[in-house]
C-alpha cells in the first residue's frame, strides 16, 4: 500500500505533469516569436524571426529580408 489516499496512485489528483509544463512553457515561448505576417508562398501565420528575416514554420519559406 502507497499511504495515500488516491487509490494507491503515486501521482496526486490534478497534478500537472512536467511534460504537460514544458509544453506550455514553448507555446508560449514560440506565441511570442512570430512575426504576426502571413507566408507569401503558403499563407501560414506561423512565420517566427530568424536573425533580421522570418522562416515560415510550415513550408521553410524566408520573409521579410528584402
Amino acid at each position: 500500500m502507497s499511504g495515500n489516499d488516491n487509490g494507491g496512485s503515486d501521482v496526486r489528483p490534478g497534478a500537472v505533469s512536467v511534460d504537460a509544463i514544458s509544453a506550455t512553457r514553448l507555446t508560449v515561448a514560440l506565441g511570442n516569436a512570430y512575426m504576426g505576417i502571413t507566408c507569401s508562398y503558403c499563407g501560414s501565420g506561423r512565420v517566427i524571426r530568424t536573425g533580421v528575416c522570418g522562416t515560415c514554420q510550415d513550408c521553410g519559406n524566408s520573409e521579410g529580408c528584402g
